[in-house]
């Protein structure tokens, strides 16, 4: 009898146990938050996941604070389900704890102050479905390392990212028209953004107060760089050099040297089975960088990077056809003609 007994309580602790592994974390909270009502609902689990989920827009929250106002502390992750199609003005504002986002392609635009001080936010990617992002939509996360902006984005609002210490490099994506004032102020350890030829206006004091900001790479030529509205904003507080795409020699091969003004050499090879480039140089330092730009079939640039230790490796896109490689001096100014290499 007791070894039934045994047995049976046995029984129960292991379908306790199975059933907390299937069913995981607890609903702790809930509700509505669409602004049509009930379009659009959201749960907070015990393991700090806010989940949103529905068809169509959220509120915006002007007068009133988000109805998960409250469990500040309690959030850590939000995932905003496909069929969202915005996120509301100040909707996960102020949320120190959140350290990641999930934006679905339904959302078409980030609204102001929508993640405003989400002071544990280290990365975002916004998809492709988004064409407008809010002022201070970003502004003062300050533990943010990584933004990755998708084809699509057309606009940028005053102040979105400002406050973002962490930024080191900025990719802007193609098809982007504008950027408003003070979009990237004080971003202190800035030292390098990427700007596409279909950008027509700068906003004033774009990159005030991002004084390390060394190196414009603009994805067009200097005469576009110079119709663009705004174009002086973006070294009026810097000292940054811009660099212009498509002004490279052709200098074809798959391994090579690159030689300074003061004949100083950095090997380089081209690793074609792995698409990786390699560089190589005891000169190569954080005061001495050697710039690798990577170029598709158009011959716009598409990405770069920046080799700042005696040996490296970068793994090159597969849409890159050619890269060009040029070394900067302590002030980012090229101290040599650059090199072309043919990837094909």
């Amino acid at each position: 009898m007791r070894l039934k007994s045994w047995v049976l309580c046995l029984s129960i602790v292991l379908v306790l146990l199975c059933a907390s592994t299937v069913y995981g974390a607890d609903r702790i909270a809930g509700g509505e938050c669409g602004k049509n009502g009930n379009n659009l609902t959201w749960t907070l689990d015990s393991e700090g996941l806010l989940t949103i989920s529905g068809k169509g827009d959220m509120e915006d929250y002007h007068d009133s604070n988000p109805p998960w106002y409250g469990y500040e502390d309690d959030v850590k992750k939000v995932v905003i389900e496909n069929g969202v199609t915005n996120i509301g003005f100040k909707a996960f504002g102020y949320m120190s704890k959140i350290t990641s986002v999930d934006i679905p392609n339904s959302v078409t635009t980030i609204e102001s102050d929508a993640f405003y001080h989400c002071g544990d936010l280290t990365s975002i990617s916004i998809p492709s479905s988004v064409g407008s992002i809010g002022y201070f939509a970003f502004n003062d996360c300050v533990e943010l390392k990584n933004i990755t902006f998708s084809k699509g984005l057309t606009f940028i609002g005053f102040s979105a990212f400002g406050g973002c210490d962490k930024l080191s490099s900025i990719v802007l994506p193609e098809g982007l028209k504008s950027i408003s004032e003070k979009a990237f102020e004080y971003c202190e350890n800035l030292t390098s953004i990427t700007v596409p030829n279909s950008v027509a206006t700068f906003g004033n004091n774009i990159v005030k107060g991002s004084a390390n900001l060394k190196l414009i790479y603009y994805l067009g030529t200097e005469a576009e760089w110079e119709s663009i509205r705004g174009y002086q904003y973006m070294t009026a507080d810097n000292n940054a050099t811009i660099i212009f795409a498509g002004k490279h020699p052709d200098m074809r091969g798959s391994v090579g040297n690159i030689v300074d003004d003061k004949d100083q050499r950095a090997s380089w090879n081209y690793i074609s089975s792995k698409h990786a480039f390699q560089i190589n140089s005891h000169y190569i330092n954080a005061d001495k960088p050697v710039i690798i730009s990577e170029y598709n079939n158009q011959g716009r640039m598409i990405g770069f990077h920046i080799a700042d230790e005696s040996s490296n490796s970068y793994d090159i896109s597969t849409s890159a056809v050619s890269i060009a490689i040029f070394w900067l001096n302590k002030d980012f100014i090229p101290t040599c003609e650059a090199v072309k290499v043919d990837l094909e």
